[in-house]
C-alpha cells in the first residue's frame, strides 16, 4: 500500500491554479522592476528646423492666425454657403 495517496482531481487543479498565480505574480514583479519612466525628446534647434521647414503649408506663423482660423477645405460641408 502507498504511503501517499494519489492526488484527486481537486487537488490538481488547485495546485495547477497556484502554479499559474505565482507565474503571473512574477511576471508582474519583474514588469514592474525592468520597466522605466518615459522619457521625451528633446530636439535642437537645428534638427528642429529640418523637421518643420519654414515654408511649411498651412504652418500660419503669422500674428492671429489660430488653429481655428486657418481654412480647411477638406473639412468644409458639401454645398453652397
Amino acid at each position: 500500500m502507498d504511503a501517499s495517496p494519489r492526488p484527486t482531481a481537486h487537488r490538481r487543479s488547485h495546485r495547477r491554479a497556484r502554479r499559474a498565480v505565482f507565474a503571473l505574480c512574477c511576471a508582474a514583479l519583474a514588469c514592474a522592476f525592468l520597466a522605466h519612466p518615459a522619457r521625451a525628446q528633446t530636439p535642437d534647434p537645428a534638427s528642429f528646423a529640418t523637421l518643420f521647414p519654414p515654408d511649411l503649408h498651412a504652418a500660419g506663423t503669422a500674428p492671429g492666425v489660430t488653429v481655428l482660423s486657418r481654412a480647411r477645405p477638406l473639412y468644409d460641408p458639401r454645398g453652397i454657403r
